[in-house]
């Protein structure tokens, strides 16, 4: 009797240890907002157009996730988990609002090269300053430099940023793409909910303008074991 009830406890444990485990190696990424923006890159008078298309957690900014091309659909996410070093992948089903979970197929998950050093780094050679040019109550224009030392008056790059004003703040995104920084918004930061609407910015000879195509709302929430 007694070997019964032991053994039945030792299957109770692993029972408790197999959904424990899972619940640990389970990571859930949440995205509130889909976002695209339309970009021009121009440099010796040739100019190439791009679509970026992302969805994005206006709490987290410790992933993000991309649409890519799709392996057996037309298009697929690319989800990148910054803090973990790895990317996962996704075909999406539905290419059209309003997008659920169910329109979102697991493909893979991919390691990728590891991004804390490479962050670091451009933290500290990174530096803005913003100025507000024009307010006009809903549209805010800025000019915001970034140079390689804090508080040096020489510039690398300038920017001319067209700011709406939002119910949430969405300018770390239009930024980050502008600028091709991660991070930017823990280097600049502003005191009220924004997105950006379109934007251009001068650097080694080469323009980059890009231009708010939509936004919307979705509450996705995907889970990867």
């Amino acid at each position: 009797m007694e070997d019964i009830k032991n053994l039945f406890m030792k299957k109770i444990f692993t029972v408790l240890f197999v959904i424990i485990s899972v619940s640990l190696f389970c990571q859930a990424y949440h995205f509130n907002y889909y976002i695209s923006y339309k970009n021009d890159y121009t440099r010796d008078r040739e100019t190439s157009t791009a679509e970026f298309n992302q969805f994005v957690n206006t709490e987290d900014k410790s992933y993000s996730g991309r649409i890519v091309k799709g392996e057996k659909t037309k298009f697929g996410l690319q989800i990148i988990d910054y803090n973990n070093n790895i990317s996962h992948y996704f075909d999406l089903k539905n290419n059209d609002f309003p997008i659920e979970n169910k329109d979102f197929v697991y493909l893979r998950s991919v390691k990728i090269k590891e991004t804390k050093t490479q962050f670091e780094n451009e933290l500290k050679r990174r530096f803005f300053r913003s100025e507000l040019i024009n307010d006009d109550g809903n549209m805010l224009n800025y000019r915001i430099q970034e140079s390689k030392r804090e508080g040096s008056k020489r510039s690398r790059a300038t920017a001319d940023v067209t700011f709406q004003r939002y119910k949430d703040d969405l300018s770390s995104v239009g930024l980050a793409t502008l600028f091709d920084f991660q991070e930017i918004s823990k280097k600049l930061s502003f005191h009220e909910k924004m997105i950006v609407s379109e934007g251009s910015i001068k650097f080694d000879q080469a323009t980059v303008k890009i231009k708010l195509s939509s936004v919307e709302n979705c509450e996705i929430t995907l889970t990867v074991k």
